[in-house]
């Protein structure tokens, strides 16, 4: 219930700001995770 409505509300996220950084910030971090694991 809470990692789906944390995931959902991307337009909520950007209307922040400072939480729009951080969810960027988290999604280039998610890709570096999946880069190492294909390596």
């Amino acid at each position: 219930m809470m990692p789906a409505n944390y995931i959902q509300p991307h337009g909520e996220i950007q209307n922040k700001g400072k939480r729009s950084d951080f969810c960027l910030f988290f999604a280039i971090f998610n890709v570096i995770i999946q880069t190492l694991l294909d390596c």
